[in-house]
């Protein structure tokens, strides 16, 4: 099985904390797919709540890195975090009471929601805070 998300080298943003992050949670994507197939004994919403928890974390990081190099776009980027957290939070709930099923059209919105923000919202913060640090 091919996974949903081959990491590729665009996808590095060249600030390694966030990259890796941004790697593990493309994995657990890739370990959510791998729920579809009935050869596995891994449980669909407990990863999706480790995504959930993991992204939290990774948003809470990234705006942090926001704050303190002064990105003028904080306010917009942190809104799409929330929005995505949220979205996570009932999908999840949706999951486990049986309202919504795990498909491959609900995996390939959540990789294509995480690789658009990677190459565009995280990617227009990397370059602002790579500019800083080396100036600084």
């Amino acid at each position: 099985m091919a996974d949903l998300i081959e990491w590729q080298s665009h996808l590095n943003l060249g600030i390694a904390a966030l990259d890796y992050q941004h790697r593990e949670l493309a994995d657990l994507l890739n370990l959510l797919a791998a729920t579809l197939h009935a050869d596995t004994t891994l449980d669909p919403v407990a990863l999706l709540q480790r995504i959930h928890r993991d992204a939290h974390d990774h948003f809470l990081y990234e705006e942090k890195l926001m704050l303190s190099s002064g990105f003028r776009a904080h306010i917009a980027h942190q809104r799409e975090h929330t929005m995505l957290l949220g979205e996570l939070k009932l999908l999840s709930n949706a999951v486990s009471h049986g309202e919504t099923a795990l498909d491959a059209a609900l995996l390939h919105s959540l990789r294509d929601w995480l690789i658009a923000h990677i190459v565009t919202s995280d990617r227009e913060f990397a370059v602002h805070y790579i500019q800083v640090t080396n100036d600084q």
